[in-house]
């Protein structure tokens, strides 16, 4: 039984279950996908059981310095008393296996305290003591680092649900405060300054209203859309995320979808944004006085140091991606003949 989040396996003897594993390469997007998708069956779990249903979100969420795409194996039950004493070993195994073919490099395991057992087994299979990970009292945690790569996996393939449903993950979630409580002000706070300048300067109007105001909306709409959808590869394609602590854990390197023409589509929505604020407030001081600006720092320090940070972390895969991919602006095709 598999999932693109969660992977469950069963050991079964006539028509009899002896023991299951369920593990998840993705904590938070498990959780995530659970209220988004099945949103009527939390809400009886809810219902039913309030307490230990908030207490298993609430475990599946974790803590948001920890990576979301983290694997981790989140049940390991095999029935007492019966004659396989290898049984939890090989299901445990199986579970990290197929963790690992999903791209893993590390599991992470938390195990009460009374099943020391599990301990036992876990210690066999190269779990290590993780006392920076450990949820709660009373409840150790394991973690197994350094598993081989599987380069022949691939995550996806991702439908547009998928892609709208990254609205619930935390690494998206967590960037709403950046803008809404910073950048956004800050960017219309300048626009509204501009446009003081340009009155004592007596410049004429951009566009004449209310056209100024429907091509800012189409430009603000084209931005914001290519900047989430742009996120959206970098959580799911590149396990990751578009911003600390999630961008330094972005696990693959993202070359499709907008990261195909471009190789920073974020700092592309970000321009056709502020290049709408601009026109929305009819501001030539904006347009060719703090665009120019805001867009060179966005080239030089979030552009370099991505650059360097993604040199050092995939090495030659991005050195080619890079040669082949055109920075900001899309590549015109020459056409032949």
């Amino acid at each position: 039984l598999q999932s693109p989040l969660a992977l469950a396996l069963v050991a079964v003897r006539e028509d009899r279950i002896l023991g299951l594993v369920l593990a998840t390469n993705d904590r938070q997007g498990l959780a995530s996908d659970l209220w988004s998708r099945r949103p009527k069956t939390l809400l009886a779990s809810l219902w039913a059981a309030p307490r230990r249903t908030l207490q298993t979100l609430q475990f599946l969420a974790g803590d948001l310095r920890r990576p979301g795409a983290m694997a981790e194996i989140l049940t390991l039950e095999v029935l007492p008393g019966e004659a396989f004493p290898g049984l939890a070993s090989s299901l445990l195994q199986a579970a990290v296996e197929g963790l690992r073919r999903r791209g893993s490099r590390e599991v992470w395991i938390g195990i009460p305290g009374e099943h020391a057992e599990t301990w036992t087994t876990a210690r066999e299979l190269g779990f290590q003591a993780d006392p920076e990970t450990a949820a709660r009292p009373g409840r150790s945690a394991a973690v197994l680092r350094g598993l081989p790569p599987a380069p022949d996996w691939r995550p996806g393939p991702f439908t547009t649900a998928d892609r709208l449903r990254c609205a619930l993950r935390p690494e998206i979630l967590v960037i709403l405060p950046i803008y809404g409580l910073v950048l956004i002000p800050f960017a219309s706070t300048l626009a509204w300054t501009a446009c003081l300048l340009d009155r004592r300067l007596g410049l004429p109007e951009v566009l004449p209203f209310p056209w100024n105001l429907l091509a800012a909306g189409i430009l603000l709409a084209v931005g914001g859309g290519l900047l989430f959808w742009s996120y959206t590869f970098l959580v799911l394609e590149g396990e990751g995320g578009p911003v600390p602590p999630f961008s330094a854990k972005t696990r693959r390197l993202v070359r499709t979808g907008p990261y195909r023409i471009v190789r920073h589509p974020s700092i592309l929505a970000k321009l056709l944004g502020v290049l709408g604020l601009g026109i929305g407030f009819n501001s030539w001081s904006f347009l060719c006085g703090v665009v120019p600006l805001l867009l060179a720092w966005s080239l030089v320090w979030n552009g370099s140091r991505q650059d360097r940070d993604l040199i050092r972390v995939f090495g030659k895969e991005y050195l080619d991606y890079r040669n082949a991919t055109p920075m900001l602006f899309p590549r015109l095709r020459q056409r032949k003949g």
